[in-house]
């Protein structure tokens, strides 16, 4: 991040290099071997030499619309149903410690 807590195209490169890529030991730019990148609109996010890299190596983003994610929730649509069941299973978890009258710790958590 910058001193605004923001992505500029230097750390957003770097965040896909680092980050992003060794996910993907396999990626290319070929059919079934491409992953796509839902990226918001900030700044650098058309810098094009880091797309052109980046699309070499098979990664694509697609830009999001300027201050639309209140309204497209792709967040929430993506990350509800893992909440759901992580919150079932938490609820689980939580049951499972009282009635062995134990706290829960940070290694019931990995």
């Amino acid at each position: 991040m910058n001193d605004r807590a923001s992505m500029n195209v230097e750390e957003l490169d770097k965040c896909f290099h680092k980050s992003m890529l060794p996910l993907f030991p396999d990626i290319a730019d070929v059919d079934g071997k491409r992953v796509i990148a839902k990226v918001d609109s900030g700044p650098g996010r058309m810098n094009l030499p880091m797309l052109a890299s980046l699309k070499l190596k098979g990664l694509y983003l697609v830009p999001g619309l300027p201050n639309s994610t209140g309204k497209t929730q792709e967040t929430d649509q993506n990350c509800t149903p893992f909440k759901t069941h992580y919150r079932g299973n938490l609820v689980l978890l939580v049951q499972s410690r009282f009635n062995m009258k134990k706290t829960i710790t940070r290694n019931n958590l990995h």
